[in-house]
């Protein structure tokens, strides 16, 4: 099989965007939005996995494989075109540093490499790779590879067949990302602006790293709300139900560390997003983040160059001086810790990659990043400051069709699927 090369992504192909299918380890999602310059959203719909499956990734699958169909019919859904977004968890990525000549290739050495890394054969594997600008060192080219399984694909784009769609599109959860806060990268001096992204989920948290709209650094940490949840479990005998309500309703850090940000992103440091947030109490889901009303910006921080808001974006978050109040009986600290670590070292690599480019913003998406408590923590353990970013908020949302989701809420949890329907067709 060739292996497909991926040096940029390029514009969104003419005609409606399609329907974006998330298939989440949390939830199965599925979005679809309007064309234009200020595009809203048509139809949302989302399905929660069942707590007794949560940790079985093949039951998870299953389920939301059969359910497909009836969230097709039901959801309101204006076209029969879909793409949608690999399940990270079920990805291989990985960076290579490889030495490249005349008749040698990056394709065919990945070809030769990577089954031994997988430990699986070459032709059962869909490949892509991306190659990073300006990472050429000593006549070697930094490659992020990535690889799923052949027969993953092929089931995805059947169950896509049996709900009656038209597969146009299939796409990585680091990409995805990337493209939705594409409005936020219009400028030209944006081209040199080094943005993380860390995209906590449930099953684990994606790292990614842009200079500019140039992704240059990916890698999935396997780390998540669920292996929260298994902790809590672990600590207090629990039903992983009871581990999941009682780690939402921890609550949030009122006391923040006025230190200096070893990121810099421009904005001040505010807690606008941090009140709302505590002033705003769900009983089911614990401290949500406030998003501003439709078709407006969720962003408090001031755009650096001409003082509008930047779409899509929080209020800096900054690193909290103490740490959070757990249950009794519960301590985290251990897993945050080495999610810190985790996401420091990806810092760590970028720097040995572009010692002259610092990273001047972080960003924090995935549908656990609105646990206020986890992200002042991170900010913490990181020691830099964060925001939260929910480009979905920026969209006019007034006539849309809704099913199993409020966007009403803040929803951080759907930039891959926004990132989806902004993405090119690739089929």
């Amino acid at each position: 099989m060739r292996v497909k090369k991926v040096t940029s992504l390029p514009s969104v192909s003419a005609g409606p965007p399609p329907i974006a299918i998330d298939f989440g380890a949390n939830s199965l999602k599925i979005l679809q939005i309007s064309a234009g310059d200020n595009p809203r959203v048509i139809a949302a719909s989302c399905l929660d996995t069942p707590d007794e499956i949560a940790g079985d990734p093949a039951a998870r699958l299953r389920f939301q494989i059969g359910a497909l169909p009836k969230m097709i019919r039901k959801g309101g859904f204006s076209t029969k075109r879909a793409v949608f977004v690999l399940p990270a968890n079920n990805m291989f990525c990985k960076h290579m540093r490889l030495q490249l000549g005349e008749g040698v290739d990056a394709e065919s050495m990945i070809a030769a490499t990577l089954p031994s890394q997988i430990g699986c054969a070459y032709e059962t594997l869909v490949c892509r790779h991306h190659e990073i600008p300006g990472s050429n060192k000593s006549g070697k080219t930094e490659i992020i590879c990535m690889a799923a399984s052949r027969d993953l694909v092929g089931r995805l784009m059947a169950a896509l067949k049996n709900a009656k769609l038209e597969p146009v599109g299939v796409h990585s959860p680091f990409h995805t990302v990337l493209r939705a806060f594409d409005q936020i990268k219009r400028r030209e001096s944006d081209a040199s602006l080094s943005t993380m992204y860390i995209d906590i989920g449930y099953d684990g948290t994606n790292v990614m790293i842009a200079n500019g709209k140039d992704l240059v650094f990916a890698r999935t940490v396997d780390l998540g709300g669920r292996h929260l949840d298994e902790a809590i479990c672990s600590q207090l005998g629990v039903p992983v139900e009871d581990a999941r309500q009682m780690r939402w309703a921890i609550p949030a850090m009122p006391n923040v560390d006025s230190a200096p940000s070893p990121v810099e992103s421009g904005g001040g440091s505010g807690l606008a997003m941090l009140q709302a947030a505590i002033a705003k109490e769900n009983p089911d889901d614990g401290p949500v983040l406030e998003p501003t009303r439709p078709g407006a910006a969720v962003a408090e921080e001031e755009d650096r160059r001409e003082g509008a808001p930047v779409p899509g974006l929080s209020s800096q978050i900054a690193p909290a001086s103490t740490a959070p109040q757990y249950p009794e009986g519960v301590d985290l600290s251990e897993s945050l810790e080495i999610l810190s670590d985790e996401v420091a070292m990806c810092m760590r690599y970028h720097k040995a990659l572009f010692p002259n480019i610092p990273i001047e913003r972080a960003v924090l998406v995935g549908g656990e990043s609105r646990q206020v408590w986890l992200c002042q923590a991170l900010a913490r353990g990181l020691r830099l400051s964060l925001q939260v970013g929910d480009p979905l908020s920026s969209l006019d949302r007034a006539d849309a069709k809704l099913r199993g989701v409020d966007l009403g809420k803040a929803q951080p949890g759907w930039v891959p699927a926004l990132g989806a329907c902004l993405s090119p067709t690739d089929l």
